[in-house]
């Protein structure tokens, strides 16, 4: 069993390699265990589907034909993106289990993934920009798709289908196509595409607009030289979302440009009933309303329900110089070091 996890037992029961059985059920070929992280696209992505890349190509096995095993049997949903890495559905423990004949499971070669964006880890426990720029390649080449800036800029801007509207949509379509008539402008929500059109609009983006959160998670797959735009709820930058905090500043191949809050009571549409609703301190409301954080960050999980909900309204004064930055430095040539590199 190959592996880099630090601890013993990743899967909460102790996994040892030993003489073969007598009775046992041998399946033959590759697998890669794997512990769902968490309910969430980007983590599905980050923390489950690229650390078993990671430990295929530190093993030099790198390969689409493998199965991976869940622990323990997970929700069906998410599991699609696995096609990214394997040529085979996703398989359950209990599924495993079933089909065996005998009490005894064995198998031929069995990985488990190492690394992951996380919250707080330090990047260089997962590798480097480069490794995530081969991971990338990798992910597209299973849907035959290449990140290719094109000859005429693309600028993409997501939104969202259920919570944090960037509610201005509309003005911003609006000021791009007019500001550069020679641009491909679109508007997306990535629940309205299959997961290989999503790949497909990414890869071929040269600027791409996105809040926090799963919506800006397909910057991973954009082409080299292109830059992202974060529109972030809060006024300091370093509280962008975990994302911005660890995860673009180590991709050498993209440049990510924050949007920031200017003015807190015009620039952030709020919801007094659902402020109330929350039950939190009168401290924390007013948190609310300034966009900053309380207490270096010591929040209550009812200020981050409402922070993770917040529509956002982007301010066009702010927003115009990043744009134009974004136009003037996007090129297939461009490569940026870390802003915050790893020790």
């Amino acid at each position: 069993m190959l592996h880099g996890r630090p601890e013993p037992a990743p899967f909460g029961f102790r996994i040892v390699t030993s003489p073969v059985l007598k009775n046992h059920t041998k399946f033959r070929g590759l697998f890669a265990f794997n512990q769902r992280y968490t309910e969430n696209w980007g983590h599905i992505v980050g923390d489950d589907i690229f650390p078993v890349f990671n430990a295929l190509l530190q093993f030099d096995l790198l390969t689409r034909d493998f199965v991976v095993v869940q622990f323990p049997k997970s929700p069906a949903k998410f599991n699609d993106l696995w096609s990214l890495v394997s040529q085979h559905p996703v398989r359950s423990w209990t599924e495993i289990v079933e089909t065996s004949k005998n009490s005894a499971v064995c198998f031929d070669t069995v990985v488990t993934g190492f690394g992951g964006i996380g919250y707080g880890r330090p990047m260089s426990w997962v590798g480097n920009g480069h490794t995530w720029e081969q991971f990338r390649d990798f992910c597209l080449g299973s849907f035959a798709i290449e990140a290719l800036l094109p000859n005429r800029t693309a600028i993409t801007v997501v939104n969202k289908s259920n919570r944090r509207f960037i509610l201005n949509v509309n003005e911003i379509l609006d000021f791009l196509k007019n500001r550069y008539p020679d641009a491909n402008v679109r508007s997306v929500i990535w629940d309205e595409y299959s997961l290989k059109e999503q790949l497909q609009i990414a890869a071929s983006t040269s600027i791409l607009v996105a809040v926090p959160g799963t919506s800006v998670m397909m910057a991973m797959f954009l082409p080299t030289g292109a830059t992202l735009i974060t529109i972030c709820q809060w006024i300091q930058a370093p509280n962008c979302g975990n994302e911005a905090r660890i995860l673009w500043n180590e991709f050498g191949h993209i440049r990510q440009l924050l949007h920031t809050r200017i003015d807190p009571t015009r620039d952030l549409v709020f919801h007094p009933d659902v402020l109330d609703k929350l039950h939190i301190s009168e401290l924390e409301k007013q948190s609310i309303l300034e966009a900053k954080p309380f207490r270096n960050g010591e929040l209550s999980p009812a200020f981050w329900e409402y922070w993770g909900s917040t529509d956002v309204r982007v301010n066009l004064s702010h927003f115009e110089p990043l744009m134009a930055r974004a136009v003037l430095d996007s090129g297939p040539h461009r490569r940026w070091p870390p802003i915050y590199p790893s020790n």
